[in-house]
């Protein structure tokens, strides 16, 4: 079986000034071998933190990097590390989904359409239903891309424990992947979950409004440095 993964992570977004406006963003990170690219981030994180004491957590999540690496650099740290990440050569795409939801109501209706509808806020939406699975989302999308993406799509999946009920999506996602992995606190145990939860901290630091336009627009500026 080829050594191809993609693996993804979500955050939710608020729009500090603007009432009520919400959305939800979610990447996915390609790489071409898996053992090239875990060889190659314990090396990028030994080389970028290897001053920070971090051991014996060589796989460094979000939260445990902000207690860890102090405050006075930890933002310089954190990009100088996920630039590193991005430059690894087996990695070769990010797919970014962005789902933005205006402040209103939204009707929730069930398969049985006899069946009374219920309604939520949009925050409650996004926190009690969408928030619980958004992850698979930008996964979806990259299996589901078509012929015209520039790179190889990659079919064996791995991604972070979520909640929510069954749904489409996730069984679509089932029947397209090759390999389906679905790991408990995995972006403290897998390098591939642990870059897309600093990619995703970094995305938030360095890009306002997280859209994916300007997600995109940061993440080629970044690619044309590294040429």
């Amino acid at each position: 079986m080829a050594n191809g993964w993609v693996a993804s992570d979500s955050t939710p977004n608020n729009f500090g000034d603007k009432q009520g406006e919400t959305s939800l963003v979610s990447v996915a990170i390609a790489v071409e071998d898996m053992d090239e690219f875990e060889t190659s981030y314990f090396e990028k994180v030994e080389q970028v933190l290897g001053d920070d004491n971090l051991n014996p957590f060589p796989i460094v999540k979000g939260s445990q990097f902000n207690r860890t690496v102090a405050d006075s650099h930890r933002k310089s740290k954190r990009g100088e590390l996920v630039e590193e990440l991005l430059s690894i050569p087996s990695v070769e795409t990010i797919h970014v989904t962005e789902t933005y939801i205006e402040p209103r109501w939204i009707e929730l209706f069930t398969e049985d359409d006899t069946k009374d509808t219920s309604r939520l806020s949009s925050k409650q939406f996004k926190k009690q239903k969408l928030s619980q699975y958004y992850n698979l989302v930008a996964i979806w999308k990259y299996l589901t891309y078509g012929e015209s993406r520039a790179t190889d799509t990659r079919w064996n999946v791995l991604t972070d424990s979520f909640s929510g009920k069954r749904t489409p999506l996730w069984e679509e996602i089932g029947e397209l992947s090759d390999e389906l992995r679905v790991i408990p606190y995995g972006d403290k145990t897998y390098p591939l979950l642990s870059m897309s939860d600093l990619l995703l901290t970094y995305l938030k630091e360095e890009v306002y409004p997280l859209f994916y336009g300007k997600i995109y627009d940061h993440l080629n500026e970044i690619a044309e440095e590294m040429v």
